[in-house]
């Protein structure tokens, strides 16, 4: 993934695994009103059309654009038209693609239809306290969930096991 200013949600280098299905459309370009979002290296190299880059032609790609790996999503900023769009070369069946719209929607409204970067993630765990005779909280184990919160403290700002 670039360095694209698309990015809000999705961070560069988030999936390094193989893409999934055999379906993917991919995007060359030698101009600069096309950025790439997503790259992906492509597993067979297909044999280059003739006159196309890499055969005869002084074609380079823009920044962004690699001959060895391949955009599957491109962000079109507008030069042609005066209209940005954002092209997906395959469909939102792919996890990533779904969090990419949810960029691109915030992107193409300048911010104003975005989702803030600030998550709540609730823990239950009031149940220890009311379980079976042996499977309730003892002073060890009150005194490792005081240390995971302080650890998680350390990585998450005011971090609380809300009790």
């Amino acid at each position: 993934m670039s360095r694209s200013p698309l990015l809000h949600l999705t961070r560069a280098g988030t999936d390094r695994g193989p893409l999934p299905g055999d379906d993917w459309t991919t995007f060359t370009s030698n101009h600069s009103s096309y950025q790439a979002v997503v790259q992906a290296r492509v597993q067979v190299q297909a044999r280059p059309r003739e006159g196309g880059p890499g055969v005869g032609s002084d074609d380079n790609p823009d920044p962004g654009f690699s001959w060895g790996l391949q955009a599957t999503v491109v962000l079109d900023v507008g030069l042609f038209d005066g209209v940005q769009k954002v092209v997906f070369g395959h469909g939102l069946g792919y996890w990533l693609h779904r969090l990419l719209l949810v960029d691109a929607i915030a992107y193409l409204t300048d911010r104003k239809l975005s989702l803030g970067l600030e998550r709540h993630i609730l823990v239950d765990i009031d149940d220890i306290f009311v379980g079976k005779e042996g499977t309730r909280m003892n002073s060890k184990d009150v005194k490792a969930l005081l240390d995971t919160q302080n650890q998680l403290r350390s990585q998450i700002t005011n971090f609380t096991f809300n009790l």
